[in-house]
């Protein structure tokens, strides 16, 4: 069942990408001769390179393929050419539904450093907006009695590049705890991963099973927040600690079809 899952998916995807020309986003990448690993390369990739003349894909036991320019390329390597961003995108900004990801060099301007007693390191972002609300829902939350810390904000496009091609080499290239390069809500400054500040389930599924979370259910859209990655979506495993600011008028709508635990 999960690997039908992952066809269907994956059928979806093709079928779009099929129908644009497409783009490497590592440093290199091998074009072999036919869809296998197994097989000799016949052309190194550089990054960036567009790929045009799309033909077939074929869905491997390892590696999805795509046919293009006489030679076979690991669909997990390329997307869509990214769309062209003048300033920044609008807060309510749906990058899941987006047909083409954002470009590298896309960095919001207006990203400010959290305080440091909201987070688990120095140097964390987010957009000035979604900042503000942030500091404002774990002040309510720890005069509730919960104690919230962010581990994660805002990602370049490179960083999210690094990490995702980490997450292929440990998990394989069906993975799907970590977004493509210019696919990450990181990348839009308004998202964050939230963790206990004892760090018990910091990352971890079991974070659905704290006092925390259940706040931040009933809490977190009224200062404009969502958890856009619930059980049973399509895109990435559940992330319960993953939430993302959308403003409270869009928070609010988002709330009204969700199932409170």
């Amino acid at each position: 069942m999960k690997r039908l899952h992952v066809f269907l998916i994956l059928f979806i995807m093709l079928s779009i990408l099929l129908a644009d020309d497409i783009w490497v986003f590592v440093e290199a990448l091998n074009m072999r001769s036919c869809p296998s690993l197994r097989c000799r390369v016949v052309k190194v990739l550089s990054y960036g390179t567009v790929l045009q003349e799309m033909g077939r894909a074929v869905y491997t036991d390892s590696y999805d393929w795509i046919e293009v320019l006489g030679g076979w390329v690991a669909m997990q390597y390329v997307d869509y050419v990214p769309i062209e961003v003048v300033g920044d995108l609008p807060i309510d900004f749906d990058l899941n539904y987006s047909e083409r990801p954002l470009p590298p060099h896309y960095r919001p301007s207006d990203l400010v450093e959290l305080p440091r007693e909201v987070t688990t390191k120095p140097g964390l972002m987010l957009r000035q907006e979604a900042a503000e609300a942030l500091v404002k829902m774990l002040e309510a939350a720890q005069k509730a009695g919960y104690r919230l810390k962010v581990t994660s904000a805002f990602r370049s496009w490179e960083y999210q590049r690094k990490i995702y091609v980490a997450a292929i080499e440990r998990y394989g290239p069906d993975q799907r705890y970590v977004a493509k390069p210019g696919r990450s809500e990181h990348q839009l400054g308004l998202a964050v991963d939230l963790v206990r500040a004892d760090m018990k389930c910091a990352l971890e599924k079991c974070f659905k099973d704290t006092a925390e979370y259940s706040w931040l259910i009933r809490n977190s859209w009224k200062f404009g927040f969502i958890q856009p990655y619930i059980k049973y979506n399509i895109l990435y495993e559940e992330e319960p600690w993953h939430f993302r600011y959308v403003g409270k008028d869009a928070a609010k709508k988002y709330m009204s079809d969700f199932e409170l635990p």
